[in-house]
């Protein structure tokens, strides 16, 4: 019997907010058109959400980005470099602590403890309706330069995937690897790893509009700036993957509610105003 599964994701957003309210209407809304047919859908960020260019993102410190993440249903997110360098270690730290989804990041741990930070998992394991079990990795840039400075020890893709994939293989049907490495890394992890389904990409800002597949692997990439969304579809017979599709929903299409200019201008205006409450010096 042949099942699908489909998986919407949006990457590096850098708190472009302009299509922000489509996105999340759109998201959401296939969420619910899915689970209504009974088919199993996902919804993952790759990184990147927050940038503190916008003055809403600088005056709380990525914490207004979380609460506009908690308006869609994600089911895991993994962290960019501007969560992960635009942020002090305490910042980040608590960044999390009212998400109501999962971090998945398996190659970034404290450099005091070397341990994965306790708001985040090296990966989930996720099972649908129909029985399949869903495998979800989460990996970021390992920016050694900045990382370390900050307290924490970035890791590359090969001194944790072979343990994580090991882990994994018994345990999944499917596995997903949301991937804020870059396309260069992406490539060369579908190489080495076949026990990857899909790599879910980010970071280069690349667009793949029908992925590109290596070695039965499928690589995606959404671009930037909210300008697309990614879906992706695994067709499974007896929960084994026969088929890899992915495509591109521009957003630019997508329609447009009255309240959507105002809501993004909002984010704007109450962004400046916070900023301007703040006192950064006594002269």
């Amino acid at each position: 019997m042949e099942t699908k599964i489909h998986f919407y994701h949006v990457n590096d957003l850098h708190s472009h907010f302009e299509n922000w309210p489509k996105i999340r209407r759109y998201l959401n809304q296939k969420k619910k058109e899915h689970q209504a047919l009974g088919e199993s859908v996902f919804l993952f960020d790759i990184g990147d959400f927050l940038d503190r260019v916008h003055p809403l993102t600088e005056a709380t410190d990525g914490y207004a980005n979380i609460m506009l993440m908690n308006q869609v249903q994600y089911d895991a997110v993994t962290i960019g470099n501007n969560e992960g360098i635009g942020n002090s270690k305490n910042i980040l730290n608590n960044l999390y602590r009212d998400a109501n989804f999962p971090i998945v990041l398996a190659n970034m741990v404290d450099n005091e403890d070397d341990r994965i930070p306790g708001w985040a998992k090296p990966y989930i394991i996720k099972t649908t309706n129909e029985g399949v079990r869903v495998g979800i990795i989460g990996l970021t840039a390992p920016l050694y330069l900045s990382y370390i400075p900050n307290g924490w020890l970035p890791k590359e893709s090969f001194e944790v995937l072979p343990q994580l994939l090991t882990e994994l293989r018994t345990q999944t049907d499917v596995i997903v690897l949301l991937s804020h490495m870059g396309i260069i890394e992406d490539e060369h992890m579908a190489e080495m790893y076949e026990d990857i389904d899909v790599i879910i990409g980010a970071h280069t800002h690349h667009v793949l509009p029908q992925g590109r597949k290596i070695e039965g692997t499928l690589l995606t990439g959404g671009g930037k700036w909210g300008t697309y969304i990614g879906h992706t579809t695994i067709t499974l017979n007896q929960n084994i993957p026969i088929n890899l599709e992915t495509e591109l929903i521009t957003c630019e299409t997508l329609p447009v509610e009255p309240i959507d200019a105002s809501e993004v201008q909002s984010y704007l205006t109450k962004g400046k105003q916070l900023l301007k409450a703040k006192e950064i010096a006594d002269m």
